[in-house]
């Protein structure tokens, strides 16, 4: 069979039994370059049937079947009709279907994000494009609200004030308005839908030079270039084709998964020090400090660094590596003041009268957008004069706050490119970036952060819904300001102590957790006691994690599935798994449902399966909706049954971890069932993972029928720079009766000494290397 047909102006290919790709060129000068959107598009493979008559074509993919109708017309509802396979059950779809169970993608920015902004469902899926999700910032909105309703508003004015019920007043406000604001309260679309399939509009997104990696214009004619998913309910099966069509997820450094510290205020070297020396004395681990962006002379733009606050940056970068922290800086890069040292070289070199570069940014005198981003002779200036200098200081990631503009490129997106792409050129470790979500295919430039928020309940329950939502479209690392940007003052210091608990253990089970402000109190130690211990015992969990945090960069860089996942990627057939958006999986073993509420008052369901509560040795039975008063120091957190969890003893940082040692927390499953876990891991920096650097070691488990259970644990295979000659183990085995023998290498062990305060059984051994 064919692998790609063409039919007169139309051309489809089979890219998988669920992927399949649909084109119309009316000059029949089809394109083979990838897009920057479908930028690895996998190729094509053979149909598993194709058949004729007359002018009705029927093509067979294997879950999906086209049937075409020869018309020589653009794609349409008269021309083009799919049905796919859907568990056992065809669905039908056509150009005209507009998809009401999608279930959700991204946002840009949640910039003034706030209570009165929380989206509620997904919009619908069809051929136009909102995966995006800038369409409608939540800054046009309120600002237009505010305008209606002639109601000023500045940074003075408490955010109370000017936030309104949107939903409450939409009937009050004009038809453009009410659209604006009506489209913004729900989530833009991606990938994954409960109808089985999802239309990927691509006719618009540049193309891409694989030789160059730069983009090239699309032809002026009218094209259709269309994507069909079909993966019914297997969804992991979706994001496998979304990630083989888009790009894979980079890997991204170990250091990511620590502690993140950053805040909107002017600190200088010395007081970024006193940070990091407090959270130390404080027994607080820290591993990123990012610097706001008063790090560079000239407020909001520029890339200067403010030699009376930063007098030697390489010494002050240096004392930080040393100290196990890395360092970002925050970016606007668009715009350059006429101050900038740099100003007069590059404008000399891209052709600009540095003395007359047009007109300023608006708002901003004195500062200029002398280059367009889609430019490649551009871009090459501005990272040989602006961004490379910077770098080599020793940098560890830019904080890219926005985009720079243009119209030739998807600009968020596009910028987000161009920075990580100059860190990868830069370093032979892995780049990283923080940045907006720039829509699909953005999840190549890992990591997202979600914009300034409001510090209130809501936002925070949202938080939890769309950080799971991100890994539909690929967007497996959000960050959100922990603690919120702004409280009920605008430049409150202190937010609810019991709010800033909750944030902080849900940003413990979250991809990236990163304390943040506009001039807000987030150091622990200005707390209360009972609050900083709180933190403390979170963070120290979040550390000890980080084992089995890392095995799931690894899988969301090979299979797509992301750290926190939706229950329905796994339970799509459980209705409850759609409906507890406040709950999710993190990796295939813990299920976490953070408390994002005042009062401890919790809600858990528990979908079909045992579920150990966390350090627990009783199991429940789901499917279960648990009522639960959850202290302020707990974190509702359960294991799925048969599981091991790979841990390692809390430390400082990452770098500092004792990576020659691992907890092992055993969860059995039922008498004889085998549990087996393959361990990745790698050095956690380079890039030497593409090239074999890593190791998998596999642990294997049986509790037997007869009540006898065996840990075997293979010596590690592969072989990565740093990898521990030896290990010593920590084996922890929640079960209610003792087991009666665990062998290891063929040694059997005796338990540690009990200890009551711990509702399991301990041994210990050492393992040599290979």
């Amino acid at each position: 069979m064919p692998n790609q047909i063409t039919i007169n102006k139309a051309r489809f290919s089979c890219l998988s039994a669920t992927l399949v790709r649909m084109e119309y060129d009316p000059e029949e000068k089809f394109e083979d370059l990838p897009t920057f959107r479908a930028i690895s598009r996998p190729p094509a493979i053979p149909f598993h049937k194709v058949s004729r008559k007359g002018h009705v074509h029927v093509l067979d993919a294997g879950k999906i079947q086209i049937t075409y109708t020869d018309d020589g017309l653009p794609f349409s509802k008269k021309n083009l009709a799919i049905v796919h396979t859907c568990d056992g059950e065809k669905s039908s779809w056509d150009p005209s279907v507009r998809d009401g169970a999608n279930l959700g993608g991204g946002f840009e920015s949640y910039d003034e994000y706030s209570r009165s902004f929380v989206p509620e469902g997904v919009a619908e899926a069809g051929l136009e494009d909102m995966d995006i999700g800038t369409l409608t910032h939540i800054s046009k909105a309120r600002k237009a609200l505010n305008e209606h309703y002639g109601r000023p508003w500045d940074k003075t004015t408490p955010v109370r004030e000017f936030q309104f019920e949107a939903r409450d007043r939409l009937h009050e406000l004009p038809e453009d308005l009410k659209q604006m604001i009506g489209r913004r309260l729900k989530y833009p679309t991606g990938i994954l839908s409960r109808s089985g399939h999802f239309l990927l509009n691509d006719t618009a997104t540049p193309l891409f030079d694989p030789a160059t990696r730069w983009w090239r214009a699309r032809p002026e004619r009218k094209i259709q270039d269309w994507y069909f998913f079909g993966y019914g309910l297997d969804y992991p099966q979706g994001l496998r084709d979304f990630t083989h069509l888009c790009g894979k997820i980079p890997m991204v450094p170990e250091w990511v998964f620590g502690i993140w510290f950053s805040v909107f205020k002017k600190i200088d070297d010395e007081g970024n020090r006193a940070i990091v020396e407090k959270f130390h004395a404080e027994k607080l681990p820290i591993d990123v400090l990012v610097i706001d962006l008063y790090w560079h002379k000239h407020d909001w733009f520029g890339f200067d660094w403010n030699r009376d606050w930063y007098p030697d940056p390489k010494k002050m970068i240096g004392w930080m590596h040393r100290n196990g922290v890395r360092i970002g800086l925050n970016v606007h890069p668009g715009s350059l003041p006429a101050s900038d040292a740099q100003f007069r070289p590059l404008c000399e070199d891209l052709g600009v009268n540095p003395d007359n570069p047009g007109e300023p940014v608006e708002g901003w005198p004195g500062v200029f957008n002398i280059w367009d981003i889609s430019r490649q002779k551009d871009v090459d200036l501005v990272v040989k004069h602006l961004i490379r200098p910077v770098q080599e200081d020793g940098i560890d990631l830019w904080w890219v706050d926005g985009p720079s503009p243009t119209t030739a490129v998807p600009e968020t997106a596009w910028t987000n490119h161009v920075y990580f792409e100059a860190m990868e050129e830069h370093t032979e470790k892995r780049p990283v970036i923080l940045s907006r979500y720039g829509g699909i295919g953005n999840h190549r430039y890992p990591l997202q952060f979600t914009g300034d928020t409001a510090s209130q309940w809501e936002v925070l329950r949202s938080q939890v819904d769309h950080t799971a939502r991100g890994g539909n479209v690929g967007n497996a690392y959000l960050s959100h300001d922990i603690g919120g940007f702004v409280g009920e003052e605008f430049w409150e210091g202190k937010v609810n102590p019991e709010l800033f608990v909750r944030w902080v253990q849900f940003g413990c089970f979250s991809p990236v957790i990163r304390l943040h402000s506009c001039f807000g109190i987030r150091e622990p130690w200005e707390y209360e006691k009972k609050v900083s211990d709180a933190i403390r015992e979170a963070f120290q969990l979040r550390m000890s994690l980080i084992p089995y945090i890392y095995q799931y960069n690894h899988v969301a860089h090979s299979t797509g599935l992301p750290l926190c996942r939706p229950l329905y990627l796994h339970y799509p057939k459980d209705d409850n798994a759609y409906r507890y958006a406040g709950e999710y999986l993190f990796g295939d073993s813990l299920l976490v449902a953070p408390v994002a509420a005042s009062g401890g008052e919790h809600i858990v369901y528990l979908p079909e399966g045992k579920w150990y509560p966390w350090k627990k040795n009783i199991p429940l039975a789901g499917p279960l909706k648990q009522y639960l008063l959850v202290n302020t120091n707990e974190i509702p957190v359960y294991v799925k049954a048969g599981s091991i969890v790979v841990r390692q003893k809390p430390a400082l940082s990452t770098a500092s971890a004792q990576k020659s040692h691992r907890i092992l927390d055993i969860y059995p499953g039922e008498p004889g069932e085998v549990t087996v876990l393959e361990l990745y891991e790698d050095d956690g920096a380079s890039r030497d993972y593409r090239d074999g650097g890593f190791a998998f070691t596999t642990f294997t488990f049986v509790a037997r029928k007869n009540g006898n259970a065996e840990l075997t644990i293979s010596p590690p295979e592969g072989k990565y720079q740093g990898m521990p000659a030896k290990r010593t183990f920590a084996i922890n085995i929640y079960a209610a009766n003792k087991p009666a023998k665990l062998k290891v290498n063929g040694e059997f062990l005796e338990p540690a000494k009990p200890n009551t305060n711990k509702p399991c059984w301990t041994y210990a051994f050492t393992q040599n290397g290979k």
